[in-house]
Protein backbone atom coordinates (compact mmCIF):
# COMPACT_ATOMS: atom_id res chain seq x y z
CA UNK A 1 0.00 0.00 0.00
CA UNK A 2 1.53 3.30 -1.17
CA UNK A 3 2.97 5.28 1.79
CA UNK A 4 1.85 8.85 -0.17
CA UNK A 5 -1.19 10.78 -0.46
CA UNK A 6 -1.50 8.86 -3.79
CA UNK A 7 -3.64 6.50 -4.28
CA UNK A 8 -3.74 3.81 -7.57
CA UNK A 9 -5.65 6.23 -9.86
CA UNK A 10 -3.02 8.73 -8.99
CA UNK A 11 -5.20 11.45 -7.35
CA UNK A 12 -5.60 13.05 -4.04
CA UNK A 13 -6.58 9.95 -1.71
CA UNK A 14 -8.59 12.25 0.40
CA UNK A 15 -11.40 12.45 -2.24
CA UNK A 16 -13.64 10.16 -1.76
CA UNK A 17 -17.11 9.18 -2.47
CA UNK A 18 -19.68 6.31 -1.14
CA UNK A 19 -22.19 5.68 -4.05
CA UNK A 20 -25.35 3.44 -3.22
CA UNK A 21 -27.12 1.68 -5.90
CA UNK A 22 -30.27 0.26 -5.47
CA UNK A 23 -31.38 -3.35 -6.47
CA UNK A 24 -34.04 -1.59 -8.08
CA UNK A 25 -31.80 0.47 -10.46
CA UNK A 26 -30.32 -3.34 -11.37
CA UNK A 27 -33.23 -4.71 -12.01
CA UNK A 28 -36.20 -2.72 -12.55
CA UNK A 29 -39.98 -3.36 -11.99
CA UNK A 30 -40.82 -3.78 -15.59
CA UNK A 31 -37.96 -6.23 -16.31
CA UNK A 32 -38.51 -10.10 -16.21
CA UNK A 33 -34.79 -9.92 -14.36
CA UNK A 34 -32.69 -11.86 -17.96
CA UNK A 35 -29.52 -11.60 -17.42
CA UNK A 36 -28.88 -8.98 -20.69
CA UNK A 37 -31.36 -6.98 -19.14
CA UNK A 38 -29.58 -6.87 -15.69
CA UNK A 39 -26.69 -6.02 -17.58
CA UNK A 40 -27.99 -3.53 -19.57
CA UNK A 41 -28.72 -1.89 -16.26
CA UNK A 42 -25.21 -2.34 -14.59
CA UNK A 43 -23.63 -1.33 -18.15
CA UNK A 44 -25.03 2.49 -17.71
CA UNK A 45 -24.52 2.54 -13.97
CA UNK A 46 -21.12 1.44 -14.64
CA UNK A 47 -20.87 4.34 -17.38
CA UNK A 48 -21.74 6.91 -14.80
CA UNK A 49 -19.82 5.14 -11.92
CA UNK A 50 -16.79 5.90 -14.44
CA UNK A 51 -17.01 9.11 -14.52
CA UNK A 52 -16.56 9.51 -11.11
CA UNK A 53 -13.41 7.81 -11.24
CA UNK A 54 -12.41 9.86 -13.70
CA UNK A 55 -13.19 12.76 -11.85
CA UNK A 56 -10.64 11.78 -9.17
CA UNK A 57 -12.38 9.97 -6.47
CA UNK A 58 -11.88 7.05 -4.68
CA UNK A 59 -15.11 4.96 -5.02
CA UNK A 60 -16.65 2.82 -2.54
CA UNK A 61 -20.21 0.99 -3.48
CA UNK A 62 -22.38 -0.55 -2.24
CA UNK A 63 -25.88 -1.86 -3.44
CA UNK A 64 -29.07 -3.28 -2.79
CA UNK A 65 -30.55 -6.81 -4.07
CA UNK A 66 -34.12 -7.33 -2.82
CA UNK A 67 -35.47 -8.02 -6.59
CA UNK A 68 -32.41 -10.50 -7.04
CA UNK A 69 -32.67 -11.71 -3.69
CA UNK A 70 -36.48 -12.07 -4.88
CA UNK A 71 -35.63 -14.02 -7.95
CA UNK A 72 -32.89 -16.34 -6.75
CA UNK A 73 -35.59 -17.60 -4.10
CA UNK A 74 -38.52 -17.86 -7.20
CA UNK A 75 -35.79 -19.65 -9.01
CA UNK A 76 -35.25 -21.96 -6.07
CA UNK A 77 -38.89 -22.01 -5.52
CA UNK A 78 -39.43 -24.15 -8.58
CA UNK A 79 -36.81 -26.54 -8.40
CA UNK A 80 -37.49 -27.44 -4.77
CA UNK A 81 -38.41 -31.15 -6.00
CA UNK A 82 -34.56 -31.89 -6.54
CA UNK A 83 -32.96 -28.49 -4.52
CA UNK A 84 -33.86 -28.07 -0.65
CA UNK A 85 -34.44 -24.15 0.38
CA UNK A 86 -31.53 -22.84 1.50
CA UNK A 87 -31.37 -19.73 4.40
CA UNK A 88 -32.50 -16.08 3.45
CA UNK A 89 -28.74 -15.06 4.52
CA UNK A 90 -27.61 -17.50 1.48
CA UNK A 91 -29.89 -15.74 -0.57
CA UNK A 92 -28.02 -13.12 0.00
CA UNK A 93 -24.59 -14.06 0.25
CA UNK A 94 -25.54 -15.21 -3.37
CA UNK A 95 -26.92 -12.15 -4.77
CA UNK A 96 -24.23 -10.10 -3.26
CA UNK A 97 -21.88 -12.41 -4.99
CA UNK A 98 -23.87 -11.60 -8.28
CA UNK A 99 -24.20 -8.29 -8.18
CA UNK A 100 -20.87 -7.47 -6.76
CA UNK A 101 -19.09 -9.46 -9.53
CA UNK A 102 -21.14 -8.19 -12.44
CA UNK A 103 -20.40 -4.65 -11.40
CA UNK A 104 -17.02 -4.98 -10.92
CA UNK A 105 -16.26 -6.72 -14.09
CA UNK A 106 -18.13 -4.00 -16.01
CA UNK A 107 -16.37 -1.28 -14.22
CA UNK A 108 -12.80 -2.54 -14.76
CA UNK A 109 -13.52 -2.73 -18.45
CA UNK A 110 -14.84 0.78 -18.13
CA UNK A 111 -12.28 2.08 -15.93
CA UNK A 112 -9.89 0.59 -18.80
CA UNK A 113 -11.01 1.65 -21.94
CA UNK A 114 -10.38 5.21 -20.19
CA UNK A 115 -6.69 4.54 -19.32
CA UNK A 116 -7.03 3.71 -15.75
CA UNK A 117 -5.70 0.62 -14.46
CA UNK A 118 -8.25 -1.02 -12.98
CA UNK A 119 -7.94 -2.06 -9.00
CA UNK A 120 -11.40 -2.83 -7.56
CA UNK A 121 -12.62 -5.59 -5.69
CA UNK A 122 -15.93 -6.90 -4.28
CA UNK A 123 -16.16 -7.86 -0.55
CA UNK A 124 -19.64 -9.67 0.85
CA UNK A 125 -21.08 -8.14 4.09
CA UNK A 126 -22.83 -9.92 6.40
CA UNK A 127 -25.15 -7.91 9.22
CA UNK A 128 -25.65 -9.45 12.77
CA UNK A 129 -29.56 -8.89 13.27
CA UNK A 130 -31.04 -9.38 17.15
CA UNK A 131 -34.01 -11.99 16.95
CA UNK A 132 -35.91 -9.63 18.71
CA UNK A 133 -34.91 -6.40 16.73
CA UNK A 134 -38.48 -4.48 16.58
CA UNK A 135 -38.53 -3.87 13.14
CA UNK A 136 -39.38 -7.67 12.39
CA UNK A 137 -42.81 -6.85 13.25
CA UNK A 138 -43.18 -4.11 10.72
CA UNK A 139 -41.46 -5.22 7.88
CA UNK A 140 -40.65 -2.28 5.37
CA UNK A 141 -38.40 -3.71 2.77
CA UNK A 142 -39.93 -6.09 0.12
CA UNK A 143 -38.10 -9.03 -1.18
CA UNK A 144 -38.59 -10.03 -4.79
CA UNK A 145 -41.82 -9.62 -6.93
CA UNK A 146 -44.92 -8.24 -6.38
CA UNK A 147 -48.22 -10.56 -7.60
CA UNK A 148 -51.40 -9.88 -9.03
CA UNK A 149 -54.29 -12.51 -7.39
CA UNK A 150 -54.10 -14.47 -10.73
CA UNK A 151 -50.45 -14.30 -10.77
CA UNK A 152 -49.83 -15.36 -7.12
CA UNK A 153 -52.16 -18.34 -8.24
CA UNK A 154 -49.66 -19.19 -11.28
CA UNK A 155 -47.04 -19.67 -9.27
CA UNK A 156 -48.56 -21.23 -6.55
CA UNK A 157 -50.02 -23.88 -9.18
CA UNK A 158 -46.60 -24.04 -10.56
CA UNK A 159 -44.70 -24.44 -7.48
CA UNK A 160 -47.25 -26.79 -5.65
CA UNK A 161 -46.17 -24.56 -2.76
CA UNK A 162 -48.18 -22.63 -0.37
CA UNK A 163 -47.97 -18.79 1.12
CA UNK A 164 -47.90 -17.59 4.01
CA UNK A 165 -48.59 -14.02 4.77
CA UNK A 166 -47.46 -12.30 7.58
CA UNK A 167 -48.18 -8.94 9.44
CA UNK A 168 -48.30 -7.23 12.59
CA UNK A 169 -51.89 -8.32 13.28
CA UNK A 170 -52.57 -11.68 11.37
CA UNK A 171 -51.04 -14.67 9.86
CA UNK A 172 -52.76 -16.08 6.28
CA UNK A 173 -51.65 -19.36 4.65
CA UNK A 174 -52.75 -20.17 0.93
CA UNK A 175 -52.68 -23.03 -0.99
CA UNK A 176 -53.61 -22.86 -4.25
CA UNK A 177 -56.83 -24.93 -3.80
CA UNK A 178 -57.71 -21.93 -1.81
CA UNK A 179 -57.28 -19.39 -3.61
Amino acid sequence: MPTSSVSAYGKDRNKLIVVAVGGNALLTERQRGTFEEQMENVEYCSTELCKIIQDGYQLVLTHGNGPQIGLIMLRDSLSRVVRPAMPLYVYSAESQGQIGFLLMRSLCNHVALVGIQPRITTILTQVIVRRDDPAFSRPTKPVGPFYTLEEMQHVLTITCSRLVILNATQVSEFRPSSL
